[in-house]
């Protein structure tokens, strides 16, 4: 286990904010599916859509750009 306290780790930001900023990202329509409850947090912090992971992840992907209209 990392006892290392870093920003960039989750419940941290900085890896999400650098990964916009290098990519250009629109997060209006970004999204982050995880399974558990520090995933939620970080997109959270970063005011991003979240979804907890679901059996049928094909499924559920497409399920949420319906949702999001792309």
């Amino acid at each position: 286990m990392l006892k290392k306290k870093c920003k960039c780790r989750k419940l941290g930001n900085l890896l999400i904010k650098q990964l916009f900023k290098k990519w250009g990202i629109n997060k209006t329509n970004s999204f982050m599916i995880g399974d558990r409850k520090k995933d939620k947090v970080a997109t959270t912090k970063n005011s991003l859509r979240f979804a907890y992971a679901k059996n049928d992840f094909n499924l559920q992907v497409r399920q949420i750009l319906k949702d999001l209209s792309l």
